[in-house]
């Protein structure tokens, strides 16, 4: 998953159309990839490898994203830590949830930029937290 990710973003970079090999989407769809898909690919990779980097055991993916609530302000995203989950199974592949945000009308640029935001604040939190430890130790 990670490095098709990471493939749609360098044929976006380079104005290539973007095609589906898994058949369950149409060309049409991807043909080009827009600001909101690279916005939800983006988002997509940060919680595939925040969840791989964390020790076996439990939902993984599910404790990177209830974790992303307090740095949200609770008030970003439109909706509950369990939809910010169901939207980001969807985001990385499992069609059933991507049906059911789907449905739930979860899939807006609006909720794809707050769940992003809160990746990158606390992306950023880390960052500073990894380096406040440093210059103790």
């Amino acid at each position: 998953m990670k490095d098709e990710a990471r493939a749609i973003l360098r044929q976006f970079e380079q104005g290539e159309p973007i095609v589906s090999e898994d058949g369950r989407r149409t060309a049409a769809a991807w043909d080009h990839v827009s600001p909101t898909a690279m916005i939800a690919h983006a988002y997509g990779l940060w919680a595939h490898e925040m969840a791989a980097a964390r020790p076996g055991g439990g939902d993984r993916l599910e404790e990177v994203v209830r974790g992303l609530f307090p740095d949200s302000g609770g008030n970003r995203f439109a909706g509950t830590a369990d939809d910010a989950v169901l939207l980001t199974r969807g985001l990385l592949g499992d069609f059933d949830a991507g049906a059911e945000a789907d449905a739930k009308g979860l899939g807006t640029l609006y909720n794809l930029a707050a769940l992003l935001h809160a990746a990158m604040l606390r992306s950023q939190r880390a960052v500073r937290e990894s380096l406040r430890g440093s210059v103790v130790a």
